[in-house]
């Protein structure tokens, strides 16, 4: 539920503040995720080291840009992917078992970009805020035979990196590239029947974003 009403509550927030700026963008995106999540989650003295992999995957965001003066604005902005998870354990007794899922992955994004052409036809920018995201529990059929029970992740916020460029083909419409890095570690704690285990992961994802700019 905390994952549904976090991107309800930043869409509310946007939609209250349109009529207060002169400028607005309304960005719709398609939007391809890459993520440096490989990782060995440590296992207790009892239990074996479980390997975690976030797959890259497809999925679909909204922005709205926000214009401060001639050169700057503001975009808050999110995106929905649901990539596939691979998680193996090898068990001394039992063998290796390898599950797949998928999980929602929800980064949600504050930045403020700089625009180095805003009254050109092409409108290069380049920015710098926050990014807070949301991943879904891993959970699967065969995850009960690999000897956990699921995989939280921890929510985690960090600092975003921004580039993309803007083509207007007039004064309301245009092709909308875009980027953002976030390097991010969070905490996978691996919840077993007698217990939970915790380590560091790194994340990082990478939003590489293409969409149609209207302007209001």
């Amino acid at each position: 539920m905390k994952r549904t009403l976090i991107p309800l509550m930043v869409l509310g927030l946007i939609a209250s503040a349109i009529p207060a700026y002169g400028q607005v963008e309304l960005i719709p995106r398609f939007t391809w995720l890459d993520t440096d999540t490989h990782e060995e989650i440590e296992g207790s003295s009892d239990r074996n080291d479980v390997r975690l992999e976030l797959e890259d995957d497809t999925g679909y965001g909204v922005a709205v840009n926000f214009y401060l003066g001639s050169r700057f604005s503001t975009e808050i902005g999110l995106s929905l992917i649901e990539p596939d998870v691979i998680t193996t354990e090898t068990n001394d007794q039992s063998g290796t078992f390898i599950n797949t899922t998928d999980v929602e992955v929800i980064p949600v994004t504050a930045v403020l970009q700089y625009h180095f052409n805003p009254d050109g036809p092409f409108d290069l920018y380049i920015g710098g805020g926050v990014a807070y995201v949301l991943v879904d529990d891993v959970e699967g059929d065969n995850v009960d035979q690999a000897g956990f029970d699921r995989i939280a992740i921890d929510e985690d916020a960090g600092f975003a990196a921004n580039i993309g460029l803007n083509y207007w083909f007039g004064n309301t419409f245009g092709l909308n590239i875009d980027a953002k890095y976030v390097p991010l570690e969070s905490s996978a704690n691996v919840i077993f029947g007698s217990g939970t285990t915790t380590d560091e992961i790194n994340i990082n994802p990478l939003l590489l974003s293409g969409g149609i700019s209207i302007r209001f």
